[in-house]
């Protein structure tokens, strides 16, 4: 069986993590990984839309790591979103903010699951 190596971007309500692996089968081998506090869900709790400063944070820092995956040459970077994210309801500005971030990253896009839900980005 073929590895391919490929990086996922975990968009969490305090912070943004990276791992770029090679993947075989149902065997993952780490080769980086990065974490950043960016406090997405500051705020968040009590009036359900996210704070611009906290989404500004947060696709900056999803631009970095996207920059940081392509030196390993992954077929893909996929994005995850918290559900502090998925329900807020001012998603579709941090999905535009990020997607405005990566446009900067030449020959790559990033495949976003966050508007999903957590069963259909788990399963």
């Amino acid at each position: 069986m073929k590895s391919e190596r490929k990086a996922v971007i975990d968009i969490g309500t305090n912070s943004v993590k990276l791992l770029v692996a090679e993947v075989c089968g149902q065997s993952v081998r780490p080769l980086h990984s990065l974490s950043e506090v960016t406090r997405l869900g500051q705020g968040a709790h009590a009036s359900r839309r996210l704070h611009p400063e906290a989404i500004a944070r947060t696709a900056q820092v999803v631009m970095e790591f996207a920059e940081a995956a392509k030196g390993y040459a992954p077929v893909c970077i996929r994005t995850v979103a918290t559900s502090a994210a998925r329900e807020a309801a001012n998603k579709a500005e941090l999905l535009e903010a990020i997607e405005n971030a990566i446009k900067k990253l030449n020959g790559y896009s990033v495949a976003s699951a966050a508007t999903r839900s957590s069963e259909e980005i788990h399963s």
